[in-house]
């Protein structure tokens, strides 16, 4: 009988010990699983956003023209002009003294007024894509980076071409 006592109680500690780590793997499941929530809760927050950006249909013009009062039929016929796309403004607003925002009336629109600004080189227009503050803080530092890098390239290649011309001198 003590035996059979000592049996079972051996028999409870095994068990409590099987519960006792299924309770571990249970509670590290549901970490797991809250982990991965707050990566998909993010990602769809990210994905969210990006679509209201795609669903944007401003552009930022900058004129620095003789113009002060740029209104709708002036950036209707500014694109027109210099970049030969028909568009309808939706709605259109300064925001300083050569600055507009001007509202495409749709998404396509934009996308061809934003692929043709480039025909605007050497002239005192610009037109870009309208972003939030902290947009063009990101898009400032990308650029920064890519002339950083282009400098660095010029600079390695320089060096290069110099190494190259050192070589052969010395060969000949």
């Amino acid at each position: 009988m003590l035996e059979e006592v000592k049996e079972l109680k051996l028999e409870v500690r095994q068990i409590n010990e099987e519960i006792k780590n299924i309770k571990e793997e249970i509670t590290k499941t549901r970490e797991k699983w809250e982990e991965e929530k707050e990566i998909l809760n993010k990602k769809i927050r990210s994905s969210e956003e990006r679509l209201e950006k795609m669903n944007r249909r401003q552009i930022r013009l900058k004129n620095d023209g003789t113009n002060k009062t740029i209104l709708k039929e002036e950036v209707e016929n500014l694109i027109d002009t210099h970049l030969g796309i028909k568009v309808k403004a939706k709605n259109v607003y300064k925001i300083g003294e050569n600055r507009c925002v001007a509202e495409m009336e749709d998404w396509d629109e934009k996308c061809r007024v934003l692929k043709e600004k480039n025909k605007l080189k050497g002239k005192n227009v610009y037109i870009d894509s309208d972003l939030t503050p902290e947009e063009r803080r990101i898009q400032k530092k990308i650029r920064e980076k890519a002339r950083e890098e282009r400098e660095r390239r010029k600079k390695n290649s320089e060096k290069n071409q110099r190494e190259g011309k050192r070589r052969k001198r010395k060969r000949g």
